[in-house]
């Protein structure tokens, strides 16, 4: 990668590296051979959070316990990454095997979302806590991510559901992949025997509403189909 590239990124990211081989360790796939950025994702997984739990504290009006738990996984999901990612057009940066470039690797959801945790990380050992909440905090809200994400998708599907009848929306995992410090699960959500969404995340209640948020986006034609 060279210079101009790396200086790019750190203008979409709005930092500005002491020690770039940080960032170019944080953008290196496990399929390169090389030294990747798998540790590095591990750290970003709690870098993140306690950077986005700090600004669900400091919201007005304060949220509770269980809003600030919901409202994190939603925004911390593979989705809310990725949306985040896309912005910065992170997946241009990573540097990967060539098969594995040949079949997109790079626009793969969870390589984006993975790198992008892995970049925070980097971001956090070069500059500190304070580095790196500045840089979720203001990436966060240009992409949405953070009003998009603060919504209740289930709760919305139920109310519109029940505005046509007593039928309420059922939920199914359907499936469980991953390693158990990391796992996935897909979940389907159905309305009158039909299938609507399906969603796939780190925890089977952001598969949910993963799941609920596209059911939404179909559920009036088959309101009115009915």
């Amino acid at each position: 990668m060279n210079e101009d590239n790396i200086k790019n990124l750190e203008i979409s990211l709005g930092y500005t590296f002491k020690n770039i081989e940080l960032l170019r360790t944080a953008l290196t796939h496990s399929s390169s051979g090389e030294a990747n950025n798998q540790r590095l994702e591990f750290l970003g997984d709690a870098v993140l959070e306690i950077c986005i739990s700090n600004i669900l504290y400091k919201m007005t009006p304060p949220l509770s316990e269980g809003e600030m738990t919901q409202y994190r996984s939603q925004i911390v999901s593979e989705a809310g990454l990725f949306a985040v990612a896309k912005y910065i057009k992170l997946g241009q940066y990573i540097r990967m095997g060539r098969s594995f470039k040949k079949m997109g690797g790079a626009k793969l959801k969870s390589v984006q979302s993975d790198t992008l945790e892995a970049v925070l990380a980097a971001i956090f050992l070069d500059g500190g806590i304070d580095s790196a909440m500045d840089v979720v905090s203001r990436l966060f809200e240009e992409t949405k991510s953070l009003s998009q994400n603060i919504q209740d998708y289930k709760t919305m599907l139920q109310e519109r559901t029940q505005k046509h009848s007593n039928t309420l929306p059922e939920y199914t995992l359907i499936n469980t992949e991953g390693p158990s410090h990391k796992p996935r699960f897909t979940c389907t959500v159905s309305y009158e025997g039909k299938v609507l969404g399906t969603g796939t995340a780190g925890s089977i209640k952001q598969a949910e509403q993963e799941a609920a948020q596209q059911a939404l986006s179909v559920i009036e034609g088959v309101i009115s189909e009915a």
